[in-house]
């Protein structure tokens, strides 16, 4: 469904040109799941960015379908780790916005909005302002805006980077229940191995800068699921290969 050619990316920076990202390959399949780790500042983001068609890269390309990637679409959801809220919209606003900005009608959006209120579990707040909300209420809200316009694709931005842990696991068992439901195609940066393994199907290992793809771990948990699992010898072998591959950046 989605090829990464060939990708770099360089940019100017105060002491001259940077080059964040070099050559970078790899291929998602329509329905995959799947984590980038690696260590800070090797061009996850940036490289998240030029898939979302935020940035354009200085080689190479993003095909979706077959099709270069070359602008933001709507076949494209992205959540970045801020929400990113209006304060002044209600959550039913905010995760309308999309569809306000795409020209849909105010009763076309607010069903559509409704639907996904109650897809990401924030029924009985439709109302509420984003000062009201706790911070797991806040990411359903930016991951409700991501989903809206019902995209091919959901690319994630450590999402829940600023959770407190048990808000955190939470978040990560209902998106998988919501990736479980839908089988979008999703790609998801972390810093986290553990949540790495929990929810991909395969984990790309990116190198120190200027970044490229390192490795590849296939990750052959069964699904569904469960906090469990992260107790489990497999778990842990999987963890310790991912951790060994990162730690091999810095020896």
């Amino acid at each position: 469904m989605l090829n990464v050619e060939g990708v770099t990316h360089r940019y100017q920076g105060p002491a001259g040109i940077i080059e964040a990202l070099a050559s970078t390959t790899f291929q998602v399949a329509d329905g995959e799941f799947i984590c980038i780790v690696g260590p800070s500042g090797c061009g996850k983001s940036t490289l998240l960015r030029i898939i979302a068609g935020l940035l354009l890269p200085s080689s190479g390309a993003v095909m979706l379908d077959g099709a270069t990637v070359v602008a933001p679409q709507r076949r494209i959801g992205l959540v970045f780790q801020q929400t990113n809220l209006m304060p002044w919209r209600s959550v039913l606003d905010n995760i309308a916005l999309p569809l306000e900005l795409a020209g849909a009608t105010r009763e076309a959006r607010d069903e559509q909005a409704t639907s996904v209120i109650k897809h990401v579990g924030l029924d009985g707040f439709e109302k509420a302002y984003p000062a009201e909300l706790s911070g797991g209420m806040a990411q359903r809200v930016a991951l409700g805006r991501a989903l809206v316009q019902n995209p091919d694709i959901l690319l994630l931005d450590e999402p829940f980077a600023a959770l407190d842990a048990l808000t955190r696991e939470q978040m990560l068992i209902e998106l998988l229940a919501l990736w479980s439901g839908d089988h979008k195609t999703a790609i998801m940066v972390t810093h986290d191995i553990t949540e790495a393994v929990f929810l991909a199907d395969r984990v790309l290992v990116m190198s120190q800068r200027p970044g490229h793809i390192r490795a590849i771990v296939n990750v052959d948990l069964p699904r569904p699921r469960r906090l469990e699992m992260i107790h489990e010898p497999g778990f842990g072998e999987l963890v310790q290969q991912i951790r060994q591959n990162i730690g091999a950046l810095t020896v």
